[in-house]
């Protein structure tokens, strides 16, 4: 993101892929996987306490939420990018070729 900011901002040739709307996809698309992949390991298999600071939630409530999460997380997910493809091609008209060059 800094890198971005400071050096490449404004620039007409610059790598697209840093730019914090297509960076944020990419990092919370990784995210999406790596929860998705532990959640269902902590659903389906027994493991030991699960201590979040001073909170100790029980079993039921951990698998409550690991369910929960792994419906809701990928539908605002696809919504999030929905809505990053709709910016990108609408309103900046800029995924893949810039007007100016």
């Amino acid at each position: 993101g800094l890198f971005y900011w400071f050096f490449m901002k404004g620039k007409q040739r610059r790598f697209r892929t840093l730019e914090p709307m297509q960076l944020w996809i990419f990092i919370l698309d990784y995210a999406l996987i790596s929860f998705t992949k532990h959640s269902s390991s902590v659903i389906f298999r027994e493991s030991g306490p699960v201590t979040l600071f001073f909170f100790h939630p029980t079993r039921p409530q951990v698998v409550t939420f690991c369910v929960t999460m792994l419906i809701f997380y990928p539908m605002g997910f696809t919504l999030g990018i929905w809505l990053c493809i709709w910016f990108l091609t609408t309103k900046r008209k800029n995924v893949v070729f810039d007007e100016d060059s």
